[in-house]
């Protein structure tokens, strides 16, 4: 399968074409990722071809050697043509041109930070339940664990899930929660736990879900590790996952060189 990246380049070297093509700019209008990525490339490519294609050979050899060395200020004798002269003209290019790419550069960098550290990117998939299934109604006993982690009181909320006895019909959820609050506070190893008992109860309410979160604060904790890139790899194995799509999206930002500037 042809790499993101690879389409990239060929799009903006105008060699993609027929079904790849077609494919590209149809994955393109609907994904703003791709399309402040493709963004990025097209203004680094901007900034690098001030550098014309004669001048390539000549600028290459350039960087190679010593500033002083090529730039330095001659005198010359009265009515003789300045040697230096091509010299300073390649100063204050090299000048301009590395002006040019630290404005790039600096806004890579920013882009970079904002959208794919790792933090960052965690919060772009950051999706809690958004109400209690329990809520519904009935008599429950978790009214002080919820209202205490909607007010970000992790501490109390925590200690109060774990109240919940195994053998409580609510006791999934209150994992489930327990997982959010960990993970909210930091506690990534104490959210994959919370997460691991959702699935292993197999609650269709909450499977899914806990499938996700359970990736991310496996992320949070080691990108690179192995549980992180096996439950990257599970969700990414059904196409039938809701999570699915979101996962594709995971991983291009994972695998995307901006990774690198972002630190």
């Amino acid at each position: 399968m042809t790499d993101t990246y690879t389409l990239m380049e060929k799009y903006l070297d105008g060699t993609l074409a027929g079904d790849e093509l077609s494919t590209f700019e149809a994955q393109l209008r609907k994904d703003k990722i791709l399309q402040a990525e493709l963004s990025m490339q097209r203004q680094g490519r901007a900034a690098l071809g001030a550098v014309a294609d004669s001048e390539v050979a000549d600028f290459e050899k350039i960087l190679k050697k010593n500033s002083a060395h090529y730039f330095p200020v001659e005198s010359q004798p009265a009515g003789t043509i300045s040697k230096a002269a091509p010299r300073i003209v390649w100063r204050k290019w090299l000048a301009a041109a590395a002006a040019v790419l630290a404005l790039v550069f600096a806004g890579l960098k920013w882009y970079a930070t904002a959208k794919y550290e790792i933090s960052a990117i965690l919060a772009q998939h950051y999706a809690p339940a958004a109400t209690p299934a329990t809520l519904s109604g009935e008599t429950y006993d978790l009214q002080e664990a919820y209202t205490a982690y909607r007010n970000q009181k992790y501490a109390v909320a925590i200690q109060a899930f774990n109240a919940a006895p195994a053998d409580d019909p609510q006791y999934t959820e209150a994992m489930l929660f327990k997982g959010y609050a960990c993970y909210e506070s930091g506690q990534y190893g104490a959210a994959l736990a919370a997460f691991d008992l959702v699935i292993k109860s197999s609650d269709a309410r909450f499977l899914h879900n806990a499938e996700w979160h359970r990736l991310l604060a496996a992320l949070a904790e080691n990108p690179k590790s192995e549980p992180a890139q096996a439950y990257l790899q599970q969700i990414l194995g059904d196409a039938s996952h809701p999570y699915y799509a979101e996962a594709k999206k995971i991983e291009r930002q994972l695998k995307s060189p901006l990774r690198y500037l972002a630190g």
